[in-house]
């Protein structure tokens, strides 16, 4: 039961934070830089939202493999 909650936090941490959290430091940065519009930064996010989706995948995989092996 704690390792099905561990996983949920790391997939919930790949797919939500890492994404959001990349996306708003790239948009204080293109602030800081010039003033760009909210649309120019949807490519960025959903970039991120891809990568963060994959390590999820590959940390519940991770996950997987060590409680079967053990």
């Amino acid at each position: 039961m704690n390792r099905k909650r561990l996983i949920l936090w790391s997939m919930l941490l790949g797919v939500v934070v890492f994404p959001i959290g990349a996306t708003l430091i790239l948009l204080l940065g293109n602030n800081l830089l010039n003033n760009s519009p909210l649309s120019s930064i949807t490519p960025y996010f959903l970039g991120f939202l891809l990568i963060g989706l994959i390590l999820a995948f590959i940390m519940y995989q991770s996950k997987k493999l060590n409680t079967t092996s053990s």
